[in-house]
């Protein structure tokens, strides 16, 4: 089992018990460090905790259910950004000042209460993010791994959290590295934004299949299957040749489309390397197909964070290709010149099932020396 998918389960673990863990933001785009709660467990003393040790500014990461549940509309004057989606404040009616721990935890608990009402609540109070439908597969952003956090811990799909403040300079906020000192120091379980993205790429299918075609060629009936990835919204096709079952260790080639054109066949016109990839039995190639040129050079944008595969769009690619790997039912690819990044994100991938079905970690093989097993 992966790291990313044992520091999410034990993230889970504390989340369902009523603890606060620590969130580290995805890099340039949410660098800070956050404590969380959930919502329906928070307690009074969960909330005088994160009280104490952040910047007090504490946000409650909802649904666009929950929005509609009790009437939380966009915060005035606010216009559609890459950051977090702010609504209305609100507090639970009832409570004293609603700045108390108690009178939080209430809130929060109130705002997590399925069977809560818009007459349930008084305005201004406490800040709701409104949380990208899909999550952190849809924005980076700390109210996106909150919510993703709950509904993998199976609880009600609101989520507290808040920034914690730097103890070198306490008039800024933690970054990455002061925020996992902090959960040592407090014996509080961490888990990252990536992590979260690592676990859902892992345990979850993004890619579906759109066609299936049989095309018979000089190198014998060549089937070709369509994915389509909900993540990226790209295109791939899959080639093979040989008996699916032998696919277990294929020997695969994976590119980025370069032209338009048809890439196989009629394979007489097919590039070099796919037709002896198809004249290789336990050949597999995948194709990620080309949108438009805007996109294209965006795709190819690779990623310098050797911790981080999947965190713009080329990286997300290559894991599309992974999972079609993986929907091949290939348990130990061979991968020949892959593009930068597919080792990696197999071993990342694959790591969830590896105990399972016996996966092991792919081979980087040579075209003109290939390995048989």
């Amino acid at each position: 089992m992966s790291g990313s998918i044992q520091r999410v389960a034990r993230a889970v673990a504390d989340l369902v018990d009523g603890n606060a863990i620590v969130l580290v933001g995805c890099g340039s785009t949410d660098p800070d460090g956050y404590l969380v709660v959930a919502a329906e467990n928070a307690s009074t003393s969960a909330l005088d905790f994160m009280v104490r040790h952040t910047s007090g500014f504490i946000c409650a990461a909802v649904t666009d259910d929950a929005c509609a549940r009790i009437d939380l509309p966009p915060m005035a004057g606010t216009r559609p950004t890459p950051g977090d989606d702010y609504t209305v404040a609100v507090d639970a009616a009832g409570v004293g000042t609603g700045i108390s721990a108690k009178d939080r935890a209430w809130t929060l608990r109130q705002i997590a209460d399925p069977f809560s009402t818009p007459g349930g609540f008084t305005r201004p109070g406490h800040h709701p993010i409104r949380a990208h439908s899909d999550g952190v597969l849809g924005r980076r952003r700390s109210a996106e791994a909150v919510i993703d956090l709950m509904r993998a811990a199976g609880l009600r799909e609101v989520g507290a959290l808040a920034a914690l403040v730097s103890v070198v300079d306490p008039t800024g906020i933690a970054d990455s590295t002061e925020s996992l000192a902090f959960a040592d120091a407090h014996q509080l379980n961490s888990i990252s934004v990536q992590d979260i993205v690592n676990y859902r790429r892992s345990t979850e299918v993004h890619v579906r299949q759109t066609f299936r075609t049989l095309r018979n060629t000089s190198c014998g009936t060549v089937e070709a299957l369509g994915y389509h990835s909900d993540v990226t919204n790209a295109d791939y096709i899959a080639y093979s040749s040989g008996d699916p079952s032998t696919l277990s260790r294929a020997r695969v080639h994976a590119r980025f489309e370069t032209d338009f054109a048809p890439h196989a066949p009629s394979v007489d016109q097919a590039e070099p390397d796919i037709t002896d990839a198809l004249d290789d039995r336990d050949g597999l190639v995948v194709i990620a197909r080309r949108a438009n040129d805007a996109d294209d050079a965006h795709d190819m944008e690779q990623s310098d964070r050797p911790d981080c595969f999947f965190h713009n769009r080329y990286g997300e690619r290559i894991a599309d290709i992974a999972q079609i790997l993986r929907a091949r039912e290939v348990l130990e690819p061979r991968l020949v010149n892959p593009p930068p990044g597919l080792f990696e994100a197999w071993s990342t991938l694959s790591n969830s099932a590896s105990t399972a079905v016996g996966q092991t970690a792919p081979q980087c093989v040579s075209p003109a020396s290939p390995t048989r097993g």
